[in-house]
Formats: C-alpha cells, structure tokens, sequence
C-alpha cells in the first residue's frame, strides 16, 4: 500500500475592512488547520496563535479513530485552558476565543476531520464536491430547525453569532469525522471570510479545477476583490503518494506567523515553518544592489537636473498658455485690453496692453 500526504498551499489575508488579521492557519504534509480568533485588543490574534501552536504537538501516528478524537478534545481542553489564563491574566483580553477547522491525515489513508465554530472544510473527489462542515452559528441552527433559509441567513443581523467556539469559558465538544482517502482527493479548509463573500460552487471549481497554489491565490483574490469585510484564510491540500524527495517544511500564516504573537507564546512550540513563496512573475527583478555613497552622489546629481528641468518645461507651458489669454480693464482712465492674465508675481506684471 502506497503511502499518503498532503501537496499543500496556504494564504491568508487581512481583509479590506479590518486593520489586524486574527486569521491563523498552518498546513503541512499531513496537517491542514484554520482558526479564527476572537476578541479586541489583539485577544483574538493570541488565541489563534495559540490554537495552532497546541495543535502543531498533535501526534498522528498509530491512532484508530477513537484515540485521535480523545487526543483532539485533550488538545481542545488545552487550548481552552491557555485562554482563561491569558484572559485572567489581561483583564483587556477578556472575550478572547478562537474557531477551530482541521483535517489530519495519517499515511496509511484514513482523514479525520475536527471543526468548531464557523470556519469550514470542504472536499472535491473526480468533480464531486461537498462541504463536511457544518456551521456551530446560531442561524445554521435556525436553518436545521426549518425556521430561515439559506438565503436569509446570508443577511441575517445575527449571522456571526456561534453556538461553539474555544474561549476557556464554554465547554466546545466540536465534530469529528473519519474518511478514507485517495490519491487525487482535494481537500480545503477556510474562515468565514471565504464563504461570507464567495460562493459553494466557486470554492468548489477553484479546487476541483486548480492546483493548490493557484486555487488558495484565485480564492483569497476573489474574496478581496467583493470586499472581504473579514480576514480571509485559505488552505488547500491534494492527497498525493508521498514525495521521496526533498520534504516541504510547514507554513503557517496570518497571526501565528507574526513574530510578536509568538514571543508572547514563547512557553509553546512553533513549527519550524517557511513563509509561502510569492509565485514568480514572468519576468522577475533583478535583486537590488545598496546604495553607497559614492553611488548616490551622481544619483543627486540626476535627481536635481530632472527637477529642474521638469520645472523650466511647466513654466514655459504656463507661460504659452497665459500668452494666449485677454481681458479688459482701465488704464489712465481708459478701456483697455489686455494680453495674459490679470495677475503680478512680487514686483513682476505678468499682463501688458
């Protein structure tokens, strides 16, 4: 039996409506998670890094279902307990919380799948797709009981308000799944700020359609360009037969990627991650060479010759338009009709009869 792993990408953003980006995500050979963080004063900011620092120690290996879910709801529990510290600690950070979303992979084929909150995972086998999540949100539970529709709740004043979320204070029990994967299998695990402004059926072309980087890059683009009134986190995973190859390090992105979170959370581990890769243009830069002083010398020199002679071109252009301009007005007790404008500068007349 071949063994598995994730060909990931991962991209988060701060939105066009918000200044901080609460956002975490991670993603890595056999790890895809997202957790939204909640809270003002950057609480919501500590409590995703934290989230995703715990789940980075998770141990996949050599664990049936049970076992893992037991280890996820230890994890949870731990997350729980950091924030009531924090929030005991810093009266300001009161109210701080975090979603959490994510899908395991073991190599031997078997997918779990945790979720609370409203962030979401999606799945695309050979052109089918689906949504394994459903939302811990006070309006998907008026959706389930029959009361709102699909339709209403994408405007309902209530939308964001969860009926589970990580915040020290509330038990979360969360979902868990298991699913047996292949080669080929795409998964997608994302915040609010994806779905809040696109589409099911677009997030399900872009991964169906679209290698990881380039499904992450399309979606997060398209959220930003309706708006994007939340931060917006997107990470894809393909399951593919394991590289023997060099290995990709993880990448984590958003708040858990600022190095300030981090040295506030320095009793927790990290992982040894890369920032993602820009994807190249078709012609790159060249990289730049410092400036030295001998080379800014004749730099000045450039600059002020250009000034200058940017200065001298609308001058001329000034004065070819004012030569073309009359007017009237008295002279000695005459009318008189005057070339240019009605204008002096200091002791310079710039009109004549």
């Amino acid at each position: 039996m071949s063994l598995l792993e994730f060909n990931f990408a991962a991209r988060s953003d701060v939105g066009v409506h918000r200044e901080l980006n609460e956002d975490s995500g991670l993603a890595s050979k056999n790890l895809l998670v997202v957790a939204d963080g909640l809270g003002g004063h950057a609480a919501g900011e500590l409590a995703s890094s934290t989230a995703i620092a715990l789940v980075n120690e998770l141990d996949l290996s050599n664990s049936n279902s049970e076992k893992l879910h037991a280890r996820l709801k230890k994890v949870t529990g731990e997350i729980s307990k950091r924030l009531l510290e924090q929030s005991t600690r810093h009266t300001e950070r009161s109210g701080l919380g975090t979603t959490l979303s994510l899908i395991g992979l073991r190599p031997d084929g078997m997918a779990f799948i945790f979720h609370i909150g409203d962030s979401r995972v999606y799945f695309a086998r050979a052109g089918l797709f689906e949504r394994l999540t459903t939302d811990h949100t006070y309006v998907q539970k008026l959706i389930d009981e029959g009361d709102l529709t699909e339709t209403e709740a994408a405007s309902h004043p209530q939308r964001a308000l969860l009926t589970q979320a990580i915040d020290g204070i509330t038990p979360a029990d969360g979902d868990f799944q298991v699913k047996e994967v292949m080669p080929g299998d795409k998964f997608l695990v994302c915040t609010d700020g994806l779905n809040a402004v696109v589409k099911d059926r677009e997030i399900g072309h872009a991964l169906s359609n679209l290698e990881p980087a380039a499904a992450v890059t399309s979606l997060v683009d398209l959220a930003l360009d309706r708006g994007a009134p939340d931060n917006v986190t997107v990470i894809v995973g393909d399951v593919r037969q394991q590289d023997t190859g060099l290995e990709a390090e993880p990448i984590v992105v958003g708040a858990a990627a600022m190095v300030g979170n981090r040295a506030n959370l320095s009793q927790l581990r990290f992982p040894t991650d890369q920032m993602p890769t820009p994807i190249a243009t078709e012609q790159s830069a060249p990289p730049s060479t410092p400036l030295t002083p001998a080379s800014r010398a004749p730099l000045r020199a450039i600059i002020l010759t250009s000034l200058l002679t940017f200065g001298f071109a609308v001058l001329g252009i000034y004065a070819a338009l004012i030569s073309t301009q009359i007017f009237v007005g008295v002279n000695e007790g005459r009318v008189t009709i005057y070339q240019s404008i009605p204008q002096n500068i200091a002791f310079l007349q710039l009109h004549r009869p």
